[in-house]
């Protein structure tokens, strides 16, 4: 139970964007934001970009090019759809406005660390 606690803290705990922000969420069909560019300095962090959205992409079982795991969660929980962001060409759906917010700080340096 201690485990599960900071856990739901740390990623909204199910709260909507809507309780936590007035700003409409995206509509069907409606292209994401683009999240916070982060510059990749090198051909060795471009290729562990790359890496990191493939397997990011690959967790939820489909290579679509739409990540279904919030990457905020380390993958651990299942995104959202009004929760997105666009890196790349491929959209990465998070659990929570938290999450989304603390992702869009520096998706490609958190993809470039899920790479390894």
């Amino acid at each position: 139970m201690l485990f599960v606690l900071p856990f739901l803290i740390a990623c909204g705990g199910g709260v909507s964007a809507d309780a936590v922000t007035n700003s409409p969420t995206n509509s069907a069909g409606a292209k994401p934001p683009a999240a916070a560019p982060t510059p990749a300095n090198s051909p060795e962090d471009i290729a562990k970009l790359a890496e990191g959205l493939k397997i990011a992409d690959a967790a939820d079982g489909a290579e679509d090019k739409v990540v279904h795991k919030c990457l905020g969660c380390a993958l651990g929980m299942s995104g959202k759809a009004e929760h997105s962001l666009d890196v790349d060409g491929t959209t990465l759906h998070m659990c929570s406005v938290g999450c989304k917010t603390a992702v869009s700080k520096d998706v490609k340096a958190r993809l470039i660390e899920l790479a390894g």
